[in-house]
């Protein structure tokens, strides 16, 4: 008499229960990562969005002036922590809130160039992730029939800036990625929001939009600016 088979599984069962699972699991984790990185985007340009507020809100308080009073030549030193560098006058602060979090890029992850703590989180080295550039030398080289050399916003009021949709106002360390100001630079240093090149960060522009662009090699290109006036 043949023995009664019973509930359970047998091996073959189960092996075809598990490649199953590892099969879905295999087409579900690319997607949950994606959503995760997705999700680290929107937060970072949340975050962005604050900031170019807060710039505003400067700009109303200071008779229109772009912030000018760090007293150092640092793009990072316009908010956020002290970090490991200091620069404790930051005179954006006082407009964002009392979490520092608003600085920090959710996928900030360093400049490898730089060294600790820089190399693992530029957050973590200067306290903010998100760079402001103050001065025409930081691009040296670039002059436009608009403006000259002198494209800074160090100077200049909100109003002067005619293409604010289009004038880089706040932006990822990782917009960074080909500019001279930073020595031993190199695009695939700055993979935050991407993971080859080309690179792609998030911009807040003078208007107060943010988005999300691919950083090309050059000063200015249709549709970009860094200078705006």
């Amino acid at each position: 008499m043949a023995a009664k088979r019973g509930d359970s599984f047998t091996l073959i069962e189960l092996l075809v229960v598990v490649a199953i699972i590892a099969a879905l699991a295999a087409m579900l984790l690319p997607a949950l990562r994606n959503a995760r990185e997705s999700a680290k985007r929107a937060a970072c340009a949340s975050n962005l969005r604050q900031i170019g507020w807060a710039v505003h809100m400067y700009a109303d308080d200071w008779n229109g002036w772009l912030p000018d009073e760090t007293g150092n030549n640092s793009y990072f030193a316009y908010g956020g922590v002290p970090g490991m560098c200091g620069l404790w006058n930051r005179p954006l602060n006082k407009y964002v809130g009392a979490s520092n979090e608003v600085w920090r890029c959710p996928s900030d992850a360093g400049y490898l160039p730089w060294g600790p703590p820089y190399d693992k989180c530029v957050f973590l080295g200067y306290g903010a992730s998100y760079c402001y550039l103050p001065h025409g030398n930081y691009n040296p080289g670039y002059s436009d029939p608009c403006c000259s050399s002198d494209w800074g916003r160090n100077g200049h009021k909100l109003a002067e800036f005619v293409k604010s949709t289009e004038a880089f106002l706040f932006g990822d360390a990782s917009s960074l990625c080909y500019h001279t100001m930073v020595p031993g630079n190199n695009p695939d240093y700055w993979l935050w929001h991407t993971k080859a090149a080309p690179v792609r960060a998030n911009i807040c522009f003078m208007d107060g939009h943010v988005a999300f662009i691919e950083i090309k090699n050059a000063g200015s290109w249709p549709g970009f600016t860094w200078f705006g006036r």
